[in-house]
């Protein structure tokens, strides 16, 4: 088969193709099908049922049905090569032409046999122009090859027919003589097979003209989407490409409902913020730019694994060695992003990914600095709204709610003491019907200790250490990242080895990490609270 834009399909467009061509195949084979069944059912009306069983013109047709269905069948088994689906869908069609053809020449002259065969051909052709992708010279091609042998046939059809019952048609004048009507009939089939081709190559040129369209949207620069990964707070995320590079890289557009000046500015923001941090533990951000259409976008590393939320529904509430093992890597994260005076605001478990980097598994990156706020901004200049609480309601601190243009990085430590009661538990540190609910206990109820929820026993210094975190008043929480750090390299707990890792990954690394699950999980949706107007966004 000539070389074609899908010949290097991504497994995306390659599904599409399988799709599209078995779907042309049934729906000419049941076409072609039900055109039998009327043969049949008009020769019972006239009682010449069994004539017509015998015929051969029927048995060809049998045989471009049973071509097209064989279509169907072909491509829509396994996951089978662009290469292989269009030499099923060329053997299909230009097998199903063949038959009608050969069909043609058992059709009494009379009957006008050419006309026949070439309005049967024409069904395939517009069904492969609407569900085939292909571009308008390739369907052009493809109808004058078929031609040849029909006209061909035609010709020699009528070459060779009786003149007697033609003589006898007062509106035929060109039947005069055997070759007259030969080249008549011929170029009468050859006009509406002319037609046939110019409305299906403009079909196909509108229809792979769009598709294409498509494509050109979904490539952003060097980047081509591929898949959808998930949707959370303002962006939604894609599995990309690269045109040079050869890894998967994930790409976070704007929302197109987020396209305000300030959603954008924002979204622009979270991007420089982002890629100016560099530690391990943080997600390394790539590239960014705006799409022709001014749609804002960037590019980052993309992460195989599974966030906290998904590990804590696959296994329960986790091992104490591997929660401080979490933690003291988010801790890292935060810590570099405080000391150039940014806090992150979303600290919560669907934001951190467990994933595997040079050979180790279980790194943690956090994600998703999409509500990031610099504590050098001039408030003058704030993106977000005086007064205005943002964040998860299950992750926030009190001076969240109660001061939000006021918090510092002891807000983003009472979150990562959250996310690690959540991973000690299996449970968040307080829920509610309510959003106003949620946010109360975090201002007025104690914890439960961890201990206590879980009714087995839990290391001491680190339930203490979590419930510190978790204090109400920001001076009674560590200071710092790397105080917190500091705590958790002191306490008595046992390290979490690479050995415990791979053991846990080779339990449950199937059933969790896919690629289209949810950003965001069960409660875990970030919200935008305005205090002044009482309104949820």
């Amino acid at each position: 088969m000539s070389q074609t834009p899908w010949s290097r399909a991504n497994p995306e467009a390659r599904a599409f193709l399988q799709r599209r061509i078995a779907q042309f195949g049934f729906v000419a084979g049941v076409i072609s099908l039900a055109a039998i069944v009327f043969r049949i059912a008009l020769a019972a009306a006239y009682d010449y049922t069994r004539e017509e069983l015998v015929d051969p013109s029927l048995l060809w047709h049998w045989a471009a049905a049973t071509i097209l269905c064989g279509v169907w069948f072909c491509a829509r088994r396994g996951e089978p090569s662009v290469r292989y689906l269009y030499w099923v869908e060329g053997i299909g069609l230009v097998g199903a032409s063949a038959a009608y053809t050969i069909m043609a020449k058992y059709i009494p002259p009379e009957a006008d046999p050419g006309m026949i065969a070439a309005f049967a051909m024409s069904y395939i052709l517009f069904s492969r122009a609407i569900f085939v992708p292909s571009t308008a010279r390739h369907t052009a091609v493809l109808g004058l090859a078929i031609a040849v042998p029909l006209l061909a046939t035609v010709f020699y059809i009528f070459s060779r027919a009786d003149l007697k019952p033609f003589q006898q048609m007062e509106w035929d004048p060109s039947s005069s003589t055997q070759l007259a009507l030969a080249s008549s009939k011929t170029a009468m089939t050859a006009m509406w097979w002319a037609s046939t081709i110019a409305v299906c190559t403009a079909a196909s040129y509108v229809i792979y003209g769009l598709r294409r369209e498509v494509e050109t949207v979904r490539k952003l620069g060097q980047y081509t989407l591929e898949s959808k990964l998930g949707e959370g707070g303002m962006g939604v995320v894609y599995r990309a490409s690269h045109a040079m590079l050869r890894r998967p890289t994930a790409v976070k557009l704007l929302l197109t409902q987020h396209t305000s000046v300030a959603a954008t500015a924002r979204f622009e923001r979270e991007v420089q913020m982002t890629a100016g941090l560099t530690h391990p533990n943080t997600v390394t951000v790539f590239d960014y730019g705006r799409t022709p259409a001014g749609l804002f976008y960037y590019a980052m590393e993309y992460l195989e694994g599974a966030t906290l939320a998904e590990v804590v529904d696959a296994d329960g509430k986790q091992a104490p060695s591997r929660v401080v093992s979490i933690l003291r890597q988010v801790a890292g994260a935060l810590q570099e992003a405080h000391s150039i005076g940014l806090i992150h605001r979303d600290i919560k478990p669907s934001n951190i990914i467990l994933t595997r980097q040079g050979g180790i598994p279980d790194v943690a990156k956090v994600l998703d600095f999409g509500l990031v706020k610099s504590l050098e901004a001039d408030q003058a200049q704030s993106l977000t709204h005086l007064g205005e609480i943002q964040g998860t309601p299950q992750y926030l601190a009190p001076e969240s709610i109660t001061d939000p243009d006021t918090v510092d990085g002891r807000a983003d430590l009472y979150a990562l003491g959250a996310v690690g009661y959540f991973l000690l538990t299996g449970q968040h540190v307080f829920s509610g019907a309510t959003i106003v609910e949620v946010c109360g206990h975090h201002l007025h109820s104690r914890p439960v200790l961890p201990s206590v929820r879980v009714r087995q026993p839990i290391p001491a210094d680190l339930e203490a250490l979590i419930l510190r975190c978790l204090s109400k008043s920001p001076a009674e929480r560590p200071s710092t990242a790397g105080e917190l750090i500091d705590a958790l390299e002191r306490l008595e707990v046992s390290p979490w080895t690479v050995t415990q890792a791979e053991q846990w990954w080779a339990k449950f690394g199937g059933r969790i990490g896919h690629e289209e699950a949810d950003m965001v999980s069960g409660e875990e949706k970030t919200v935008a609270v305005d205090l002044a107007e009482r309104s949820v966004a």
